[in-house]
């Protein structure tokens, strides 16, 4: 029998545009809600995900808008919330816990990167401050880590030097593709590489179009298709297209929806995400799902992501990127050879997996719940009304 948990949620993540950690938060949820437990999603403001909420799930939404409230007000209204709810367990999927949570609640922190560490020029000085002042404390604090690869699991002992060993490694996964369905705002070029991320310094575009220039000569019928929405750091993309002489060459698309997203994927010639650093990669494995091979760094978490469905590259050498695009713009054979290992390596990550490995470490987190007096009839209520429950299965809520 497993006894039913309180688990509060920080769901921040789904108040947004979906980014890398808002399509885990939604994938995880969309999970993690259809088992029994007693839920509480918690936000600074209205959330933009439209996940289904059954009766045990509940809501505590605030009304902050301001950037720098988003990272102080759960600070202090989380907590404040957790005591009204009684919870035993808060998760985190994204990097910060309250600090200040009552001493009975136990709690887990999904860790997705070390980037304020490894890669600190790329992120804004605001950002940097308060990465590297509350994800150590966060980590300190917790119950049990969540690390998304083995890469960062190594980190957190080599940076921080110490959280390994209450870490577990579960990996991501690709976002399923909209069955029958392929929308595109615009007619796809014959033949491109295909970039998606957030237009910002740790993704390397400088870069990315420095090689394609040098080269586009020698694939004079292949495109440079850029996908994702603008970020930080003065990069006027379209500037440097226009210094490079490639501005008919390369084409920025902005924001994508996920249908027209996966049209894009599926017909690229390859996925190039020359990245300084990252903590998994998401896009790596949602073009491989459709046999898509890739051309990623040879740093941090994406060997690990790619396996062999790409060629790794040497994310600062220009020349380096540059050569491994001619490679497969010019070779079908080597073309075909990866996208087929991309698509056998995509088939490893499931999501459904995902959610399972993360409800056992809540689970197992919650069962070392010291049990609060005043809570102990409650318990003993639950336990005489038939409120525990057998082991289940997680299935998709839609």
């Amino acid at each position: 029998m497993t006894t039913l948990l309180r688990i509060a949620v920080d769901a921040r993540p789904l108040s947004i545009p979906l980014t890398g950690i808002g399509r885990y938060t939604e994938e995880l949820l969309r999970r993690l809600l259809a088992t029994p437990h007693h839920w509480f999603l918690y936000s600074d403001r209205p959330l933009l995900s439209e996940l289904p909420m059954p009766d045990n799930v509940q809501l505590r939404i605030g009304h902050q808008r301001q950037r720098l409230m988003a990272t102080l007000y759960p600070q202090w209204a989380y907590p404040r919330w957790g005591a009204q709810d009684q919870i035993d367990v808060f998760w985190s999927p994204r990097h910060h816990l309250p600090l200040a949570l009552s001493p009975g609640v136990r709690t887990v922190v999904t860790l997705h990167d070390l980037v304020g560490f490894l890669a600190p020029e790329t992120m804004t000085a605001m950002g940097r401050r308060l990465e590297t002042w509350l994800t150590p404390r966060s980590i300190r604090k917790a119950d049990a880590v969540i690390v998304d690869a083995r890469s960062t699991l190594g980190d957190l002992d080599e940076v921080l030097g110490y959280g390994a060993d209450k870490a577990s490694v579960i990996p991501l996964a690709a976002t399923a593709p909209v069955q029958g369905v392929e929308h595109l705002p615009r007619p796809l070029p014959e033949a491109y590489f295909l970039f998606v991320g957030t237009l910002e310094p740790r993704k390397n575009l400088l870069r990315l179009l420095q090689a394609f220039s040098t080269q586009a000569h020698r694939m004079p019928s292949v495109q440079l298709v850029l996908v994702g929405a603008g970020g930080w750091g003065g990069q006027n993309l379209e500037q440097r297209l226009c210094r490079l002489a490639i501005e008919d060459r390369v084409l920025l698309v902005g924001r994508l929806d996920e249908a027209s997203l996966h049209g894009y994927y599926r017909h690229a010639m390859a996925l190039v995400l020359p990245s300084l650093y990252e903590g998994f990669g998401l896009p790596l494995l949602e073009a491989m799902q459709y046999g898509v091979p890739v051309i990623t760094s040879n740093c941090s978490s994406m060997p690990e992501v790619a396996g062999a469905g790409g060629l790794l590259v040497d994310p600062r050498d220009v020349s380096n990127i540059a050569a491994a695009m001619v490679e497969l713009a010019t070779d079908d054979v080597l073309r075909q050879r990866l996208g087929a290992a991309a698509l056998a390596q995509a088939a490893g990550f499931s999501w459904d997996e995902a959610a399972i490995q993360t409800l056992a470490v809540l689970e197992n987190t919650g069962r070392r719940v010291p049990v609060d007096p005043g809570k102990q009839g409650q318990r003993e209520d639950e336990s005489r009304s038939g409120t525990t429950s057998p082991r289940y299965s997680l299935s998709v809520m839609v």
